[in-house]
């Protein structure tokens, strides 16, 4: 998964949001903000996790665990707001 993130696949990041977009939009949604906010939310968690894959932040042992890992840096990213 890393590895498409790196090459930069259109079809990895469509399956990050089908797959774990329903869960941030509801915690969002759960905390008082819109599908709009949502959406906002998702893109800047999918932006930090594409950078840092590209930066070689993200070890390898990760790769199982990209949902989590967008999942807390979207629920930081809404509890700052």
């Amino acid at each position: 998964m890393l590895d498409a993130l790196r090459r930069n696949d259109p079809m990895i990041v469509r399956s990050l949001y089908a797959r774990h977009f329903p869960v941030i939009r509801q915690f969002v949604r759960k905390n008082n903000g819109t599908l709009r906010d949502a959406q906002d939310v998702f893109q800047e968690a999918m932006t930090i996790l594409w950078l840092n894959v590209k930066e070689d932040r993200v070890k390898p042992d990760a790769q199982g665990d990209v949902g989590g890992y967008l999942y807390r840096v979207a629920k930081n990213k809404w509890l700052d707001t």
